[in-house]
């Protein structure tokens, strides 16, 4: 039984650009460094295994929905990038992971600094290059990242794999909308939640709700949960404008660093463009994200809250500049909105058992990428509740 607090396909499973990305906002030597090499590497195979199970998603249920692949790019100004980057495509190759290629400007001021030891793991190109990867117009970005990516509507993949559920499963599955699981009860075996004025009993429960939560946990075998889930994620609003144009551009998925080094307080911006079917036509919708907010209480946010003028002045003075150069400044926008991210506290998705009573599970926190890795988590529940043995997991809870 599927219980959803508002509609399926709100919040951050639909109020988001629609980039399908597996990287993780933390660089993959850090991650390395922190779990060791089998550990980290494993992860990012398991999130990059998505690929094939969405496919199996699309394919199995019939889903109209348009999933547009290509290659991405990201864009970097500093040898600090460089560094991280030609780090983590050594630990990828090292690994067997999906393959990236970096390219560097021969005006890179950096090049001569860059350790012989990368010398295989990059290609140097013509400044006219950088720009025709990233889309822009000046020289700001020296360098490049160019890996798989895509592009799709998740809020429309959410209602069509919940329609074919709910046609082809009528026994197994059950959906509730507009529901709010208020206070869940642990027991050795099972769980008891209280949904208005009904009860569900059920023999385990899986929190996806990034730590928005409006329920209270009571576990009455290993005495009361240590931290309080909402305690373990800190979330941000996530700032997003589109327009439409006539249909023919390509879709593209890329991302431009804003700090000097990786790791650093700036969020970074992002231009995504898929094809959009809007009022019985497909159109090109070009989406620019990065602006951000701290929320210090989820209960009071509202997501069809305008967004504010000082975020619009952001996107209209830094992000089109960047991202969408030949859009005259000053034009209102087809689209605003706005969504909640989940972040944990090492940016990792908690995907598992609670370890004081493994009853409860997770699959939460997107860490500002949610698509793929939510398809990676719920493989990873699965395997789990059906009693499979795991390997310990950079996203096991704990």
């Amino acid at each position: 039984m599927l219980v959803e607090r508002g509609r399926a396909g709100r919040g951050a499973s639909g109020r988001n650009a629609g980039q399908l990305v597996t990287y993780f906002e933390r660089p993959l030597c850090d991650l390395v460094d922190a779990f060791g090499f089998d550990m980290a590497t494993r992860g990012q195979a398991e999130v990059e295994a998505a690929w094939g199970l969405l496919d199996e998603m699309l394919a199995s249920t019939g889903a109209a929905v348009p999933v547009e692949r290509l290659v991405g790019a990201m864009g970097m100004f500093s040898l600090n990038h460089l560094l991280v980057h030609l780090r983590n495509v050594r630990i990828r190759n090292q690994s067997g992971l999906d393959r990236e290629t970096v390219e560097i400007s021969e005006q890179a001021s950096f090049l001569g600094r860059i350790p012989e030891q990368f010398r295989d793991l990059y290609t140097i190109v013509s400044q006219a290059r950088i720009r025709e990867c990233l889309e822009i117009d000046t020289d700001d970005y020296v360098a490049v990242l160019l890996n798989r990516k895509g592009c799709a509507n998740s809020a429309l993949l959410c209602q069509e794999l919940l329609a074919h559920m709910i046609r082809h499963y009528p026994d197994r599955f059950v959906f509730a909308d507009q529901s709010t699981a208020e206070h869940i009860v642990l027991g050795q075996a099972d769980a008891r939640l209280a949904v208005g004025r009904h009860f569900i009993a059920a023999s385990r429960v899986v929190l996806c709700t990034n730590g928005f939560n409006h329920h209270t946990i009571d576990n009455q075998v290993g005495g009361i949960l240590p931290q309080r889930l909402e305690s373990k994620i800190h979330p941000r609003i996530g700032y997003m404008a589109g327009f439409v144009s006539s249909p023919g551009a390509p879709a593209t998925a890329t991302s431009y660093i804003n700090n000097e080094e990786i790791g650093g307080k700036k969020p970074y911006y992002y231009l995504t463009r898929r094809s959009y079917a809007r009022s019985g036509e497909v159109v090109t919708l070009t989406c620019l994200g990065g602006p951000e907010a701290v929320v210090m209480d989820t209960a009071a946010y509202d997501e069809n809250a305008d967004v504010p003028r000082e975020i619009a002045q952001v996107f209209d003075a830094q992000v089109r500049p960047l991202a969408a150069s030949s859009r005259p400044a000053g034009l209102d926008y087809d689209y605003t909105w706005h969504g909640l991210m989940a972040y944990t506290d090492n940016k990792i998705r908690l995907v598992g058992f609670e370890p004081r009573n493994p009853v409860l599970m997770y699959n939460l926190g997107c860490n500002g990428v949610g698509f793929l890795p939510s398809i990676a988590g719920g493989l990873r529940i699965a395997k789990l509740h059906s009693g499979h043995t795991l390997q310990p997991s950079i996203f096991d809870p704990s």
